[in-house]
């Protein structure tokens, strides 16, 4: 992992403040509704989720690809409610065993993996039967216009943002993997400066069959 994504990106996103858009903070709560048990949330980040995971969740497993995302999601997330453990790692290749976790999360984190089959691949594996893969993601747009200049900028997307890919078919991937998905919401997100052809989001919620 270059320097880049080790420290500065950590640091930017901590800064930038994320967590304060009302809207963004609706999407994570609903994203995050129904979820108990023992959850596995893949990149983490600094902890933007954690203040809306319900009291029905037991623990949280934080896996981080990023020394320095994690040094950061400790301080920002010392005083939650419900108990945490770090895990640096690929989600690539989990080191959990199979069928370890009532749930899995991720936000705003397929986009930016090497490989999303892998990835979807050793979410399945890891959840227990009829256990559940809640999902917020940005992902390509359904229309000509805004997926070409996803597919003109996600080179730029991937230097900048640490991997970050704006025309995956994320949902397709998800129903590839083997998931049933049981909700979802395709939303249309324009707030601030942010331009139309980043405006596209998935979430929801899906189940290992």
């Amino acid at each position: 992992m270059s320097l880049y994504c080790e420290h500065f990106f950590p640091w930017f996103l901590e800064k930038a403040g994320e967590s304060s858009n009302e809207i963004v903070r609706n999407l994570r709560r609903d994203t995050l509704s129904g979820l108990s048990g023992d959850v596995l949330e893949i990149g983490f980040g600094i902890g933007h989720n954690t203040p809306f995971y319900p009291p029905e969740v037991k623990s949280i497993t934080a896996l981080e690809p990023s020394m320095g995302m994690i040094g950061r999601a400790k301080r920002f997330v010392s005083g939650a409610a419900i108990p945490i453990s770090f895990e640096q790692g690929s989600a690539e290749s989990l080191s959990f065993s199979d069928r370890s976790f009532d749930a899995v999360v991720s936000t705003m984190t397929l986009c930016s993996v090497s490989s999303l089959r892998e990835v979807l691949k050793e979410i399945y594996r890891v959840i227990k039967p009829g256990g559940a893969f809640h999902f917020l993601e940005h992902v390509a747009a359904s229309n000509l216009i805004d997926r070409s200049f996803q597919n003109l900028l996600t080179p730029v997307t991937r230097t900048i943002f640490c991997g970050c890919h704006l025309n995956r078919d994320i949902e397709s991937a998800i129903i590839c993997a083997g998931f049933h998905i049981k909700d979802i919401n395709r939303d249309r997100l324009r707030f601030g400066i942010i331009p139309e052809f980043l405006s596209h989001f998935i979430h929801g919620a899906s189940v290992r069959k």
